[in-house]
């Protein structure tokens, strides 16, 4: 098993591998921790990604430079048992933080822990 298909638990909670909380533009919270990790890390790709597309808030949704909404985080991939992250091992610090069933993007929203 790939360990950047790594999942994230709390107590009970497994993640569902949906993707959901991925369906946002990531880039628009990195910190400046994150950077400086990816720049030690030697990430060009993730570098890359940030530094050749720039970001707006239109109000109600992120588009890039070019007019493009931007639904889903770059780095979401599909694989056999879900969604994956393609960048799990050092992805940002809002992407860490996430648990999952804490946040109504998650199915595992307000259901009972078995």
């Amino acid at each position: 098993m790939n360990p950047d298909l790594g999942r994230a638990t709390i107590p009970s909670r497994e993640c569902a591998r949906c993707g959901n909380c991925c369906r946002s533009d990531m880039i628009a919270y990195v910190t400046d921790g994150d950077m400086k990790r990816w720049t030690g890390e030697n990430r060009l790709d993730i570098l890359q990604s940030i530094e050749n597309s720039e970001r707006i808030w239109a109000g109600d949704r992120i588009i890039d430079s070019r007019g493009r909404r931007l639904e889903t985080c770059s780095f979401l991939r599909a694989g056999d048992s879900g969604h994956y992250c393609g960048i799990y091992g050092t992805r940002p610090d809002i992407c860490r933080n996430f648990m999952p069933a804490s946040s109504e993007l998650c199915p595992l929203y307000g259901k009972t822990a078995i």
